[in-house]
């Protein structure tokens, strides 16, 4: 599981590029975050305890990305929300619209999809 962990918080320090090369590394990225958010579809035990870790990471796209698949899969839900209003007001325009997004798309439709 520490493997997934760190291999987890690599691929979100590649979110949020601008550049042409960015969008690819950011693209790429969240391809292999779906990959690990659907190895816990039938283990939301251990979902709930990796996410949870993860949601208190430093790094706000770890953060942010974590509390996005506890909403996902349904588990850490009120702490999922906090996290993602508190990044919703950062002062990084990318990342606070990100969270902003996660969150309302979240609320319209009552599931998230990765």
């Amino acid at each position: 599981m520490d493997n997934i962990k760190k291999k987890f918080v690599e691929l979100c320090m590649l979110r949020g590029g601008l550049t042409k090369e960015g969008v690819k590394k950011n693209n790429k990225a969240m391809d292999e975050l779906s990959k690990i958010y659907h190895l816990f579809d039938n283990d939301i035990s251990s979902a709930q305890h990796f996410y949870l870790e993860l949601m208190n990471h430093e790094d706000p796209w770890v953060k942010s990305t974590a509390a996005a698949h506890s909403l996902g899969l349904n588990v850490n839900v009120d702490a999922a929300k906090k996290i993602l209003k508190s990044i919703s007001k950062d002062k990084d325009p990318i990342i606070s619209f990100n969270a902003e997004m996660t969150l309302k798309v979240w609320k319209e439709q009552g599931y998230l999809i990765f």
